[in-house]
């Protein structure tokens, strides 16, 4: 078994390094309710396409 290091802290540095996390969480939250955002507006690029093409292809049936 390899040796195991073991650091010590104080309760102060286990509480910032708790805020950091949290915020690092909260900012990954953010971007990822952006990644979101932005899928659903391409999905509705999407269909909204289709949509038009489905159009023209009517038109260019009569």
């Amino acid at each position: 078994i390899p040796p195991v290091s073991i650091e010590v802290i104080t309760a102060t540095e286990f509480k910032k390094f708790c805020e950091n996390n949290k915020r690092q969480l909260e900012k990954l939250n953010k971007m990822m309710n952006t990644v979101i955002t932005d899928i659903n507006h391409l999905t509705s690029d999407v269909n909204t396409t289709k949509e038009d093409i489905r159009e023209i292809n009517s038109r260019l049936m009569i």
